[in-house]
């Protein structure tokens, strides 16, 4: 009679047990304890800002905005805004054109920087869906003319490093 008891508790423990060892696995392996992060929502249209050639003032330079759709874009509406005193070649105004999953297309403007400063070109894509749903991708191409006639300080030169919040480090090679 003491073996059927030890027999029963026994069978008992293992109903018990064996669920919740499997518990942790899936298909034979741990399942990762570790919350998933979190991803920033990205919008459906990429858009990026580059140019041509060493920027000067008064001198033309070319600038780029090459946008890509990450869907169907019946109306997508393009635009740069260009800082005040900067002249453009007539291309500051809006166009609208359709683009498909996937299309890529450039657009091209030259610019004149009046004087020897920081200037910040902005590009932006708004795909417009139904009624009160956009979507905006954004890019920011900062000239600095005034930094391009300084002298180099002598510190600064070496290896230049970053971290998250910003800051600069300078090492000597």
């Amino acid at each position: 009679m003491l073996t059927n008891v030890f027999a029963l508790i026994a069978l008992l423990a293992s109903v018990v047990a064996g669920p919740l060892a499997l518990m942790g696995c899936t298909n034979g392996t741990t399942r990762n304890t570790e919350p998933s992060k979190a991803e920033k929502p990205q919008p459906p249209v990429e858009v990026r800002l580059s140019f041509q050639g060493t920027p000067s003032p008064g001198v033309p330079l070319d600038v780029t905005m090459r946008v890509r759709t990450l869907i169907d874009a019946p109306l997508i509406t393009m635009k740069w805004i260009l800082p005040e005193g900067v002249e453009s070649d007539g291309h500051p105004s809006p166009w609208t054109v359709s683009m498909r999953s996937g299309d890529i297309q450039e657009f091209h403007a030259a610019i004149r920087l009046p004087d020897a400063k920081r200037y910040v070109i902005e590009g932006i894509a708004t795909i417009q869906q139904g009624e009160g749903t956009r979507y905006a991708g954004v890019d920011s191409l900062v000239i600095d003319l005034g930094a391009q006639q300084e002298k180099p300080r002598e510190s600064a030169t070496g290896i230049v490093t970053r971290d998250l919040k910003g800051i600069r480090e300078y090492r000597t090679p």
